[in-house]
């Protein structure tokens, strides 16, 4: 499970949390644990959290796909990212799911996150390369509350969603139109559009 000595150092397990979101201010400083969390059918998924070092109480949350294809470096790399921004985030393991379950393991984990201690019943959901399907289905959906994807192709689903589509050396979105933003750009858009969803 989660390294208890982490999350009650970061204080989101206090007694009695409101059940507001409020983002915890943006710091270089993490709390970083290996988690396992329970899925149904007597399996559990082991991956990765981060969280803000000066984050208390309720925390919105942000799961982050990288897809099987992906090192979990990478993908742990970009959670460590979203919870500088503020946010709690999670990303699995890959080798502790298959292509198959990857979509139902997904829904389970964003449950966990919604209604843990710490949750606020919304997650929002970052979808990269082979993560993207996944990150689409979850907002079809409505397992998560807000989406954005980075990957090579373009979907309008009912839930809100900021779709990056890779643009020669940029990324373009209808949602965010002009010119192609490189990652400079866009990863701090994206940020915000999840604040403004999930806060």
């Amino acid at each position: 499970m989660i390294d208890r000595r982490a999350l009650l150092a970061s204080g989101l397990m206090l007694p009695g949390a409101a059940l507001a979101a409020k983002l915890a201010p943006p710091d270089l400083e993490v709390n970083e644990a290996a988690v396992h969390w329970p899925i149904g059918e007597g399996r559990e998924l082991h991956g990765y959290m981060a969280i803000p070092a000066r984050a208390r109480g309720r925390q919105p949350a942000v799961l982050v796909i990288g897809g099987l294809d992906a090192p979990d470096s990478f993908a742990r790399a970009l959670a460590k990212s979203v919870a500088q921004a503020g946010f709690v985030a999670c990303t699995v393991n890959r080798a502790t799911t298959t292509p198959a379950r990857l979509t139902d393991d997904m829904r389970a984990t964003a449950a966990w996150l919604a209604n843990g201690r710490y949750g606020t019943g919304r997650v929002g959901a970052i979808g990269v390369a082979g993560g993207v399907d996944t990150v689409i289905a979850l907002a079809a959906t409505k397992t998560v509350t807000a989406a954005v994807t980075f990957g090579d192709t373009l979907t309008v689903v009912d839930t809100p969603i900021l779709a990056y589509r890779r643009a020669g050396s940029g990324w373009v979105s209808p949602v965010d139109p002009g010119e192609p933003a490189d990652w400079a750009e866009a990863w701090p858009r994206a940020l915000a559009y999840l604040r403004e969803r999930l806060v």
